[in-house]
């Protein structure tokens, strides 16, 4: 085909079609007509609910807040008839077939009673002949500079009187961003409401709204403009009327809406709403996307919209009784709550004894490992949802554990069932490093650095498009130097960013030996995470928030390892197999594996740029000493060189790196990369025949004359 009708044929193709955000489009300037054939979306049945709306059964991907994924110009009326299902169509069936949700149908005399389609969407700024005042009762925490992630609350709902020519009375759940004077920036709220204006009635009704401007030009009640998604099996569709209310001073009839605003980092993050334990629907993040950074306000109580001007109003808010009676006879919210993104506690800077406090969660029960093959370790035995990743701000979690102590655990040594295993982090472990910034491992907490050394294979690709990482390594516990100079030895899995070497995302696992971390020279299980080259962001295993321990993990982070592997002893290659693995759950994460079972994940949105970012999978060994002491003869792995094979030197086998839907990928062949190759190296001498890919690593340290002749005799004695 030529140029030219290739020309002719798109234009035709862009005449005929195109796509749009529908959020473009001026909803507010639209004539009535235009606005009710644009916002109703293709419906596969309708019916009319007993409370007098016209509900439309719409397909999920049907909404109007999807219409950037349908053609601007197609004829709706057409596509409604081609999907109707005329089974639905000639019965008088009242409820909507599965695969569909419920949308109110909104009318030409919906928008009619508002005087306009602006006034209707409730923009601020459209007039419409009236002027209103916000009388508002609310409960207001103010949390500067917070990623808040969540609010909930569980309110009575009424039938409130609403008096005439007001607009609306309601009570709400409100999280978002406003100005000093207490003005809406964006926002997201939910509730219960009563307004003629709106829903043609004096009934309650389940509502939600937002904004990304202040209601200037964006946002609106429920489903009168693009933007809120509903969710498939939701239990309520916006604007539904709430048929039963509390009645007062009967305990019996407290009807409750227990209401949640939730930021949720899926596959395209969004601002949730729930109704108990079930999603009503979603409003896609990057609508109101200086809330989640700039988060200030989160708000619990009444509100009423009245005409300004006039005499006082009569309308109701809540009950219509002033508080003081208490339950059952006011109007209330209660079990009040928000969740704070704890990353944003700056630990840094904490005394030691605050950081102490701060890191350990609640737990029911602890205990000491103390036998003679133990490792002296505390651990706490936690609920899995009291983990310091998951606990919401705000709660005392001295009164948390003490409630949560069962008295018949007293002498139990273990964990009791639904709970998990917390290292605990004392006095004594923080203040061997110095600081709390040093302790979790901040580069820029040192006033001498560390030098690293290592003796790794990479693997380097282009950007983005792995989501797994496997390896299996045996396990070696080094001896440190008494000298303090030795920091750490390591044999490890790394996924991430980096650039010109140095990392910038990275999640890790493997073994480790280190005095300054745990106190002893024993080898242990770790985990290691960063979202900015640990400058300010990550540590190991669970000093900072980020790492959550899944329920029934197979090791906690920071365990010991009851046996290590022998030097000469094909019988005593203790292994760990690690998995890294990126999973699209609820939220999205990064998660751990060792051998089959799941250790814990970190929520991908702490480490945004690895998945459509990551360019190098690593597989090796590490040393750690002091800066200008090259003298330093820590062992990295056995302290052999590959050379010695198995089963003499360190190795990971089984190496394997995957993309989306379990496709096996290599990118490109082996790098190795070795900082001192006279005194640690890595290459590929021949394993057993049932090894997959694999390489040996290590070697002595020492100076690099040392390195290049003396190879250290055995130490089968070394456990």
């Amino acid at each position: 085909m030529d140029f030219q009708k290739s020309f002719l044929i798109f234009n035709f193709l862009f005449a005929m079609q195109f796509m749009v955000l529908t959020l473009a489009l001026d909803l507010h300037r639209m004539s009535i007509e235009d606005y009710v054939n644009y916002t109703n979306p293709p419906a596969v049945h309708k019916y009319q609910h007993e409370n007098g709306d016209t509900i439309l059964c719409v397909r999920y991907e049907d909404q109007i807040s999807f219409n950037s994924d349908k053609t601007y110009g197609h004829n709706k009326k057409d596509l409604r008839k081609s999907w109707t299902n005329e089974n639905l169509s000639s019965s008088l069936r009242k409820e909507c077939p599965e695969g569909t949700v419920h949308v109110r149908e909104i009318k030409h005399e919906h928008v009619k009673r508002a005087g306009s389609v602006a006034s209707f969407i409730a923009i601020q700024n459209a007039g419409a002949g009236h002027s209103y005042e916000t009388k508002t009762v609310i409960a207001n925490y103010i949390y500067e500079s917070a990623e808040i992630r969540k609010a909930r609350g569980i309110m009575n709902v009424w039938q409130p009187y609403l008096a005439p020519g007001d607009l609306l009375t309601r009570c709400l759940i409100r999280i978002g961003v406003e100005t000093s004077d207490g003005q809406p920036i964006q926002m997201i709220e939910s509730g219960w409401q009563v307004s003629r204006s709106l829903y043609g009635d004096s009934t309650p009704r389940f509502f939600v709204r937002w904004t990304a401007d202040g209601y200037n030009s964006t946002g609106c009640f429920d489903l009168i403009c693009s933007g809120f998604v509903m969710a498939k099996d939701a239990p309520f569709y916006a604007g539904q009327p709430l048929t039963n209310v509390s009645v007062y001073g009967d305990p019996n009839k407290q009807v409750e809406l227990d209401i949640a605003i939730q930021y949720k980092a899926r596959n395209h993050p969004a601002w949730v709403i729930y109704v108990g334990s079930k999603e009503v629907g979603y409003l896609p993040a990057n609508l109101v996307a200086d809330i989640l950074p700039k988060i200030n306000t989160v708000k619990w109580g009444g509100e009423v919209w009245v005409v300004g001007g006039g005499p006082p109003s009569k309308t109701d808010m809540g009950n219509g009784r002033f508080p003081g009676k208490r339950y059952p006879y006011d109007a209330y919210v209660k079990n009040m709550e928000f969740m704070v993104l704890t990353l944003a506690v700056d630990m840094n800077n904490m005394t030691v004894e605050d950081y102490v406090s701060y890191i350990n969660p609640p737990s029911v029960h602890k205990y000491q490992l103390t036998s003679k093959h133990e490792n002296g370790d505390s651990i706490l035995c936690v609920m899995h949802e009291d983990q310091i990743s998951l606990l919401p701000a705000g709660k005392n979690k001295t009164n948390w554990r003490k409630m949560g102590m069962n008295e018949n655990l007293k002498h139990f040594k273990g964990c009791p069932e639904g709970t998990i295993h917390v290292r605990e982090i004392k006095h004594k472990h923080v203040e061997r490093s110095g600081s709390v910034a040093r302790f979790i491992g901040i580069k820029n907490a040192w006033e001498y650095m560390w030098e690293t050394e290592y003796a790794m294979a990479s693997l380097l690709f282009g950007e983005g498009g792995i989501e797994k990482a496997t390896g299996v390594m045996n396990v070696w516990q080094p001896p440190l130097s008494p000298s303090g100079t030795d920091v750490l030895s390591r044999g490890l899995i790394r996924i991430g960013v980096e650039n010109a070497e140095k990392i910038v995302q990275t999640i890790e696992a493997g073994w480790i030996v280190s005095q300054i971390l745990y106190g002893d020279q024993k080898s242990r299980f770790f985990i290691r995470w960063t979202a900015d080259g640990f400058q300010k962001t990550g540590c190991y295993d669970q000093k900072c928030p980020g790492f959550v321990l899944a329920k029934n993990a197979p090791l906690y982070p920071g365990e010991a390892f009851k046996e290590v592997s022998i030097y000469g002893n094909k019988e005593k290659q203790v292994e760990l197999g690690i998995a890294i693995q990126y999973e699209a759950r609820n939220p999205p994460a990064w998660v751990v594996y060792v051998g089959s079972k799941e250790v814990g994940y970190l929520p991908a949105n702490l480490v945004p740029d690895i998945l459509p970012k990551i360019n190098t999978v690593k597989w090796g060994g590490e040393v750690m000493v002091v800066a200008n002491f090259p003298q330093s003869k820590l062992d990295m792995g056995s302290g052999r060189f590959p050379e010695g094979g198995y089963p003499n030197a360190a190795y990971v086998r089984d190496m394997d790196v995957f993309k989306a839907g379990g496709k096996r990928m290599y990118g490109g062949s082996f790098q190795y990369m070795q900082s001192r190759p006279y005194c640690y190296r890595v290459g590929d001498k021949d394993g057993p025949s049932t090894w997959g890919t694999h390489i040996f690593y290590g070697g002595p340290g020492g100076d690099e004359t040392l390195c290049r002749t003396v190879q250290p005799p055995p130490f089968p004695g070394r456990v």
